[in-house]
């Protein structure tokens, strides 16, 4: 019970009782037991390496702290003398006395390396290994240190790099190709403007060149009496003679009458070139 005012709350006033609610001793102690042979049967099933390299730790911790030892925080360990790690406490642990094999272990398991300056020396540098599940007094930790994943294969490699080069090259070629339909097919509308430009452009100059013909012909027979009468004669076949007669009749002499057959000659001509007969 205890002093006045400061007795138990699970005992009662009036003396202790079979039914009190506090767990007995003995059932503690299974219930410590338990928690131990579960944490002994997890740190089973982790690696012999990393079980070992833990309990050399322990061993240096307590017997060896100038040879290796936990950090301070416990998440990490320190070699400061790796002769002396080698030749007198590996081969306990180990199978060999290999420094560089135990380091080569610990990196497949996904250790980090540092080197570090040990506290209150300016000279003295050692090596300082850890991991997240590598902690000092958690031994049932190392369960969840799981080995480096192996690299792909080399041949899986150069075979994913080919087919992303062909993927990309495949890519480009067909951005390629689209530009230039695109280009053919504006040179094609280009080519069929101009092609419709030159025909127009024929007519016209087939139109021009009757015209030029025409109107020399006119010319000529405005300037040579001899091509005037051969016109005159021309003139006197076409449907228009009898207007020509006419003419001639009406003048009174046969000077009037050539002009006015050398007009209508002319008037003819002119007929002719528009018509483009």
């Amino acid at each position: 019970s205890g002093a006045r005012g400061f007795s138990n709350p699970y005992e009662p006033m009036d003396g202790p009782t079979t039914n009190s609610k506090l767990p007995t001793e003995p059932v503690l102690a299974i219930a410590r037991a338990n928690r131990a042979a579960a944490a002994t049967n997890r740190e089973k099933l982790a690696p012999s390496v990393l079980r070992n390299t833990f309990d050399m730790l322990n061993q240096c911790q307590e017997k060896y702290p100038d040879v290796a030892c936990w950090a301070e925080d416990g998440k990490a360990f320190l070699v400061k003398d790796k002769n002396r790690l080698t030749n007198e406490i590996i081969p306990y642990y180990f199978r060999h006395n290999n420094y560089d094999s135990l380091m080569r272990s610990l990196n497949v398991y996904k250790f980090k390396k540092s080197k570090v300056q040990l506290s209150g020396t300016r000279d003295h540098w050692c090596h300082r290994f850890e991991h997240v599940y590598f902690v000092q007094g958690r031994p049932d930790l190392l369960v969840n240190i799981h080995l480096r994943k192996p690299p792909a294969p080399r041949g899986s490699l150069q075979k994913a790099e080919v087919s992303n080069e062909v993927i990309i090259e495949n890519r480009l070629l067909k951005a390629r190709t689209e530009s230039m339909e695109h280009t053919i097919s504006s040179l094609q509308a280009e080519l069929d403007k101009l092609r419709s430009a030159a025909q127009q452009n024929q007519v016209v100059l087939h139109q021009q060149r009757h015209v030029i013909t025409d109107s020399r012909n006119v010319t000529s027979a405005q300037c040579c009496p001899r091509c005037g009468q051969a016109l005159l004669a021309a003139g006197d076949n076409s449907e228009d003679n009898g207007t020509s007669n006419r003419k001639r009749k009406a003048g009174g002499n046969a000077g009037a009458g050539q002009e006015a057959d050398a007009a209508d000659a002319c008037v003819q001509l002119i007929k002719l070139s528009r018509t483009g007969t």
